[in-house]
C-alpha cells in the first residue's frame, strides 16, 4: 500500500510536469500499478529478511544497549554514507561516458559491474573509516550534547526524511539532464528511497490504522487506476509525450507488454495503435492489403493501388549516346549527415564547401536530391539497392536491419564484369550494415587499430588514405574499378579542425567546421585523380550525402528521427566524362544513382529489380519526368533511447505528406509557401483531406518491403 500510495504520489509530481489534468491521471494510475507491483515484491523480500533476522537474533542476542554500542553504530552509519557517496561520486563521470556507447548491452553490463564493485568497495571499507570516526565523534558528541530529539515524529524526519530528501533535490538540481537514458532504473530507486521518507513522517497511529485497512484502500486505488489507464485516449502521440518528458517511459513499455492479448507486438491501450485487440493480423506492424477494404496497418486508411494512368515511372533514358556507354570507373563518396542548404556550394554564405563550388563546374549538380531515409542504417542499403526503403526487404539482428537484396548487388556485378571492388567504411558500417558490403572484394575501415578512436576526428583524412592506397595497389593495370568511400566527419559529435575556417562558437559552428574539413578531403582525392589524367578523364566522380541534420528545426537535434526537409534534403554531384556540367532543379531520390551507373556502364541488371529513374532524364530532358513523380523516405527507431516510431513520407510537386504510423498522425505540408515545413495545412479543409487521402494512398501503395516489421526495439 505505501508503494502504491507513493509511487502515485511521484506519478502526479511528474505529470504536472506537462501540465494537463489528463496527463497528471494517467501518470499517477500508470506508477500506482507499477508501485504495487513492486510493494509485493518488497513484501516478499521483507518477509523472508525477517525471517532470517528472528533465526539470527535466536542464535546470536543482541549485546546490551550501552553508550559505547551507540557510538560505533553512529560511526557506521555515517561511514556508510560517506562511503556510498563517494561510490556515487566515482561512477557518475562512467555514466557520463557510457552514453557515448552504443551498445545498449555493453552499457548495461559496464554499468552493472561498475555498481557492483564500488558496492563491494564500500561495504570494505565502512568499518574501516567507521574505526577512524569513532573518537571524533565520540568527542563532538561530549563537547555539543548530541542532539537527539525526544518525539519519535521528529527524530525520523531529522535524521531519515530531512537527508534523503536533501539528496533526491541536489541530484535532480545537478545531475537531471544527465540521468536521462536511466531515468526509469533512477526512478524505481528514488522509490524504494522515497517509501523510507514517507514511513519517516508517518506517525505510529496512521500506520496502525493503515495496518488495519491497507487490504480495502490497496484494492480501491487499484480498481481507480485500472479504470483510468482503460479510460485513457489510445493517442501515440500524448503517450510518447509522457515516456519523454516524465518517468514512466519504461513503466508504458511494461504495461503494453502486458496488454498485448494477440502477441502481434502491439497494444491497444495507451498508444500501442492495435486497433483489432484480438486479431494478430492486424496492427501498427502489418502490411496493409491496397483495395481489400480492411485496414490491416490501423493507420486509419486502407491502402489503394496507385497509377498514373496505368504509365509506369521511366527507369532509363534510352537516348544515350552509345560512345558514352562503357566501362568507366567509378569513385562514389557518400558523406555522413550533411544537409544541402550548410554547402556554400548551395548558396550557403560561410565558405563551407570551396573545392565542391569548383566541382559544381564540371558536374550535374542536383538541387532538389533527396534522400530516402534520415538514418544512415536505411539510407545507404537505400542507395546502394536503387530502391526506396518501403520496397525493400530486411533481416532483423540486434540492432541491424540487414536489406535482404532484390538480386544480385551493383558491386557484384559489376566484379562479374570484370571489375575491381573496394569500399572505404568505419566500424559502425562494418558492424551494422553488413549487408552493404556485399559483392565487395576488399572492404577497409577508417578504424585502423579496431577503435575508434583516435579516427574518429579524422575520418576524411584516413578514408582518403585508404582509397588512395586500394588505387594504388594495382597503379599500371587497365583493369576498371568501383570504389565507394564513406566519409563520417559531419556526424555528431563536432569537433574543431584548425587546418580549416573556424566559424565560431556552438555545434552549428562546429558542424560547419566539419564540413569544411570533409570539402577538403573531398578535393584531395578528386585532384589524385586528376594528377593522373587517363583515369580521371574514364572515371565517374559521385559526391553526396546519405542523409541531412537538424539544428532544432524541428524540435530536435542531429538525425534518425525524421523526413522534414533539413533531414532529407542532400547534396548531390555527378561528374560524368563527356558530358557537360549542369543545374538541375528537379526533385531526384538518391535511389536514381544506382539506375543512372547501370545505364552508363552498360550492365545487365534487371529493371525490376530497381525503382529509381536514370538521372540523365532530370539533367538533359526534364519534362519527362512526371511532374507528379512522388519521392519517398522511411525512417524507423534504432535504439530503446528513442522509443518505438515508424514514419514515412512522400513528396509530390508542391506537397509534402509525413505519416507517423504508430501515431496514426499525418501531417501535409505546401513546400512552396512553407519551404521549412513549420505550418501543416488545416486537415479540416475539404481540399486538404483530398489532398491528403489521395497522396495516403501514393505512400502506403509503394510500401511493399517488411520495414513495417522490422522495429529495432522489439
Amino acid at each position: 500500500m505505501l508503494a502504491a500510495l507513493v509511487a502515485g504520489t511521484w506519478g502526479v509530481i511528474e505529470g504536472q510536469r506537462i501540465g494537463s489534468p489528463r496527463a497528471i491521471a494517467v501518470c499517477a494510475a500508470l506508477l500506482v500499478v507499477a508501485g504495487a507491483c513492486v510493494g509485493v515484491v518488497q513484501a516478499g523480500v521483507l518477509a523472508a529478511l525477517r525471517a532470517v533476522w528472528r533465526r539470527a537474533r535466536a542464535d546470536w542476542p543482541a549485546p546490551p544497549d550501552s553508550d559505547e554500542q551507540r557510538h560505533r553504530t553512529r560511526a557506521t552509519a555515517v561511514a556508510a554514507s560517506l562511503c556510498g557517496g563517494l561510490g556515487l561520486a566515482a561512477l557518475w563521470p562512467l555514466v557520463g561516458r557510457l552514453q557515448a556507447v552504443h551498445d545498449p548491452g555493453l552499457v548495461a553490463a559496464l554499468l552493472l559491474f561498475a555498481v557492483a564493485v564500488a558496492a563491494v568497495v564500500a561495504v570494505v571499507t565502512t568499518p574501516i573509516v567507521a574505526g577512524f570516526l569513532l573518537g571524533p565523534l565520540r568527542e563532538f558528541e561530549r563537547s555539543l550534547d548530541w542532539p537527539f530529539p525526544q518525539r519519535p515524529e521528529v527524530r525520523r524526519f531529522v535524521y531519515v526524511a530531512l537527508p534523503i530528501g536533501l539528496a533526491i533535490w541536489l541530484l535532480l538540481r545537478f545531475q537531471a539532464k544527465g540521468l536521462k537514458p536511466y531515468a526509469f532504473e533512477f526512478g524505481a530507486v528514488m522509490l524504494l528511497v522515497a517509501e523510507v521518507g514517507a514511513l519517516a513522517l508517518v506517525s505510529e497511529s496512521a500506520l496502525a490504522w493503515l495496518w488495519r485497512h491497507a487490504g480495502r484502500l490497496l484494492a480501491g486505488l487499484l480498481a481507480l487506476a485500472l479504470v483510468i489507464l482503460a479510460g485513457a485516449p489510445d493517442e501515440r502521440k500524448f503517450t510518447e509525450t509522457l515516456a519523454r518528458k516524465t518517468a514512466t517511459g519504461g513503466v508504458l513499455r511494461i504495461f503494453r507488454g502486458l496488454t498485448d492479448v494477440d502477441r502481434d507486438g502491439a497494444s491497444s491501450l495507451l498508444g500501442g495503435g492495435d486497433c483489432a485487440a484480438l486479431d494478430a493480423s492486424r496492427g501498427p506492424h502489418a502490411i496493409d492489403v491496397p483495395g481489400n477494404h480492411i485496414d490491416e496497418d490501423c493507420d486509419g486508411v486502407d491502402a489503394w493501388p496507385w497509377q498514373r494512368g496505368g504509365k509506369a515511372l521511366e527507369r532509363f533514358h534510352g537516348r544515350l549516346d552509345p560512345r558514352l556507354i562503357r566501362d568507366y570507373n567509378v569513385v562514389w563518396i557518400i558523406v555522413d549527415a550533411v544537409r544541402a542548404n550548410h554547402l556554400s556550394a548551395f548558396g550557403y554564405p560561410k565558405k563551407t564547401s570551396p573545392y565542391l563550388e569548383s566541382f559544381a563546374d564540371e558536374s550535374l549538380v542536383f538541387r532538389q536530391a533527396y534522400s530516402q531515409s534520415s538514418a544512415t542504417m536505411l539510407s545507404i542499403p537505400s542507395m546502394l539497392a536503387g530502391r526506396p526503403v518501403g520496397t525493400m526487404m530486411f533481416d532483423r539482428g540486434t540492432n541491424i536491419l540487414r536489406a535482404r537484396a532484390a538480386g544480385e548487388p551493383l558491386a557484384a556485378t559489376l566484379q562479374r564484369h570484370g571489375y575491381r571492388t573496394g569500399f572505404v567504411v568505419d566500424g559502425y558500417v562494418t558492424g551494422r550494415l553488413p549487408g552493404a558490403l556485399d559483392g565487395f572484394e576488399t572492404v577497409e575501415t577508417t578504424w585502423v587499430d579496431g577503435n575508434a578512436r583516435p579516427w574518429n576526428t579524422r575520418y576524411a583524412a584516413t578514408a582518403t588514405t585508404k582509397a588512395i592506397e586500394f588505387l594504388e595497389r594495382d597503379p599500371t593495370s587497365e583493369q576498371p574499378f568501383f570504389l565507394a568511400v564513406y566519409m563520417a566527419d559531419p556526424h555528431a559529435p563536432y569537433v574543431e579542425h584548425p587546418e580549416v575556417p573556424s566559424f565560431g562558437k556552438g555545434p552549428v559552428a562546429r558542424y560547419d567546421n566539419e564540413l569544411a574539413y570533409t570539402d577538403r578531403y573531398i578535393g584531395f582525392l578528386v585532384e589524385y585523380l586528376r594528377s593522373k589524367p587517363p583515369v580521371l578523364d574514364d572515371t565517374i566522380v559521385i559526391v553526396v550525402a546519405d542523409h541531412g541534420e537538424e539544428f532544432s528545426d524541428h524540435g530536435g537535434s542531429q538525425h534518425a528521427a525524421t523526413c522534414h526537409e533539413e533531414s532529407v534534403h542532400v547534396p548531390l554531384f555527378v561528374r560524368i566524362p563527356g558530358l557537360p556540367r549542369a543545374d538541375v532543379d528537379v526533385r531526384v531520390g538518391l535511389n536514381d544513382i544506382v539506375p543512372t551507373l547501370v545505364e552508363l556502364l552498360g550492365l545487365d541488371m534487371p529493371a525490376d529489380e530497381l525503382d529509381g529513374q536514370s538521372l540523365l532524364i532530370p539533367a538533359f530532358d526534364p519534362q519527362r519526368v512526371p511532374a507528379d513523380r512522388p519521392v519517398y523516405c522511411s525512417v524507423i527507431s534504432q535504439k530503446s533511447s528513442q522509443g518505438d516510431f515508424l514514419r514515412h513520407s512522400v513528396r509530390v510537386g508542391r506537397h509534402v505528406l509525413l505519416h507517423d504510423v504508430l501515431d496514426r498522425h499525418v501531417e501535409l505540408y505546401d513546400r512552396e509557401r512553407d519551404p521549412k515545413e513549420r505550418r501543416p495545412l488545416d486537415p479540416a479543409d475539404p481540399k486538404v483531406r483530398a489532398t491528403v487521402e489521395e497522396l495516403t494512398r501514393t505512400l502506403r501503395a509503394h510500401i511493399t518491403g517488411n520495414i513495417e516489421e522490422r522495429l529495432l526495439t522489439r
